[in-house]
């Protein structure tokens, strides 16, 4: 029996999540070290399709700054493995590094006499640390803080949960503009295949304008207003 050409819209159609795990331009707010290594990647059952897998063609898009009032947010660092590291030679943090983890190995590879100095638990899988710029950090910490909360303001005003934050990896991340994007795919039948059908005056009018953040890392404050960016992309399968 033929496949449904909407079956595979799983693979062929790619929403960005809330957060990704081990990503410089991708900050999590889970650290997600309860996941088991390889829990996705058990195929079996799963039947191959020697189906052409459906094209998304775009057929709107329309991107504008939110008119909604301005928000606010404080946070302090969520993650425990994230350390300021400051500079050596003086007080000021302009040469100041952020340690973090860049990714996340196997369960069995984990040695706990690496975390001794930190007096607490150690991971469940095995980390590998690398550095940033603080200069950097905190405005990729200040524009998750600012597309989350700008998002859940989204949803709650619209009623929609399909919303996802892009994030302009190609830009420094002080230049980058925190975004709400809600994306529409529509089956070759005309119906509604993923996301939500949204009128794209709405989502702008419901978007904030700008979210001024507070970020804490270590006794390390900074604060910033982010511009906040409203996105509507629209889908066809064929």
């Amino acid at each position: 029996m033929p496949t449904d050409r909407r079956s595979l819209l799983a693979t062929a159609v790619v929403s960005l999540p809330m957060s990704t795990v081990g990503c410089l331009d991708a900050i999590t707010e889970s650290d997600s070290e309860h996941d088991e290594p390889g829990s996705d990647d058990d195929l079996t059952g799963v039947a191959e399709s020697t189906d052409p897998m459906p094209t998304a063609t775009v057929v709107e898009r329309h991107t504008e700054r939110g008119t909604a009032e301005s928000l606010s947010a404080e946070r302090t660092e969520w993650d425990r493995w994230v350390e300021y590291l400051p500079a050596d030679t003086d007080d000021s943090a302009a040469d100041s590094e952020v340690k973090y983890v860049q990714s996340k190995g196997p369960s069995n590879a984990v040695d706990p006499e690496a975390y001794e100095d930190r007096d607490e638990e150690s991971p469940k899988r095995d980390l590998t640390f690398t550095t940033t710029s603080w200069d950097r950090w905190k405005y990729m910490r200040a524009n998750e803080i600012a597309s989350k909360v700008a998002a859940a303001h989204v949803s709650e005003a619209l009623g929609i949960d399909d919303i996802s934050r892009p994030v302009g990896a190609n830009r420094e991340p002080s230049s980058r503009r925190p975004t709400v994007s809600v994306r529409t795919t529509i089956g070759e039948d005309g119906e509604l295949v993923a996301g939500a059908r949204v009128d794209p005056e709405k989502l702008v009018a419901a978007t904030p304008d700008s979210v001024s953040v507070t970020y804490e890392l270590d006794g390390q404050s900074f604060e910033t207003t982010r511009p906040v960016m409203a996105e509507y992309r629209e889908e066809v399968l064929s």
